[in-house]
Order: C-alpha cells, then structure tokens, then sequence
C-alpha cells in the first residue's frame, strides 16, 4: 500500500510540472520513478487558438497527451493529428468564490490537424448545457439525472472552491399549480 501511494504521488507531482511548465511529453522508462518531462525543441509547430477564458488544455496527439501554455488562448503544438484531451476554464463569482468547469472524454472521432506556421482554431468551452433526463421506471414513478455537456459533447465537470457544489434541485409543477414541488438531487 505504502509503494502504490508513492507511484500515485510521484504521478500527481510530475502533472502538476508538466501542467505548469507548458509544452512537455514524457519520456518512459523502466519504472514510474523513472518518468521525466522532456521539452519538445527544434519541431515543425502551429498554433491552436481558443477562446481566451481557457485556462488549460491538453491535446492528446502521436506521442501521448501534450500540455500547451496558452497566452491570451494561443498555444503552439507540434505538427501533427490531435483530439482535445482536456480544457479547463476559471472564474471568480462576485462573493469571491472561484468556480472551475472542466471538459473532457471527447469522441475520438473528432481530430483536428496542426499544420507548420498554420493556425488551427478550436470551438472548444463555454456554453455549457445542462440537462435533465427523465426516465419511467413504473406506472407511477420516474428517474430523473442530471449532466452538464459541452459544445462538442464532452463531459463537464464544475467545481467550486476546489470542491464539488451542492446537488441542483428539480422543480416539477404542472400546468394549473396544483401540483408543485421541488426536489434535490443527491450524488453517489
């Protein structure tokens, strides 16, 4: 147990370097120990555009997820066919709270081509669709979910102060009012 928490911990701290220091891919060894981030100098790159309230983005490309730094949403990718691996967008609401949306697990059949001194952009972020979907489950009773998607379909995740908010709540009235009541979601 005490080793896995080491691999796990080794992983995370070589994330968040890769994260922070822009354009890197691992170079693969032996052991998890053994993972270096290596900077990719002297290749053919475009760029990708995005829309400038995207904090982070990754593309996962021929040789395995790549981390841009963005500035102003313009980052620089080797030549090559990617998939959007992840985004990430952050704002701060006006009681200080800082609210983070995340897409990822895009349809792998959607690539885009980063072509030498090309500009490839992408329509990726905001706005988020939520959704509510209701299923019968009896003569009486219904099963409802909720998700949040993305503009490419993606999976959306929001969090809030580092952590996940609280369950929405589901209002059902029917048409004369006289049946009105709100429920809460629960997660897990």
């Amino acid at each position: 147990m005490k080793n896995t928490t080491h691999v796990w911990l080794a992983v995370g701290i070589l994330l968040f370097v890769v994260v922070m220091a822009g354009l890197y891919w691992p170079k693969t060894g032996a052991d998890v120990q053994d993972l270096k981030p290596a900077v990719i100098e002297n290749t053919a790159c475009g760029s990708v555009v995005l829309p400038e309230a995207i904090s982070l983005f990754a593309a996962d490309g021929p040789d395995g997820l790549v981390t841009v730094k963005l500035d102003k949403g313009i980052g620089q990718l080797p030549v090559g066919t990617y998939r959007v691996g992840i985004w990430q967008a952050e704002r701060t609401d006006d009681a200080g709270n800082t609210w983070a949306l995340t897409g990822r697990l895009y349809n792998p059949e959607d690539p885009f081509e980063v072509t030498d001194g090309g500009r490839t952009n992408l329509d990726i972020g905001e706005p988020i669709i939520a959704a509510v979907h209701a299923s019968r489950i009896g003569p009486n009773y219904y099963a409802f979910s909720q998700s949040l998607q993305g503009r490419l379909d993606e999976q959306i995740t929001l969090i809030r102060n580092d952590a996940r908010p609280g369950a929405p709540k589901l209002r059902i009235r029917n048409k004369d009012g006289t049946y009105d009541r709100t429920f809460a979601f629960r997660y897990g």
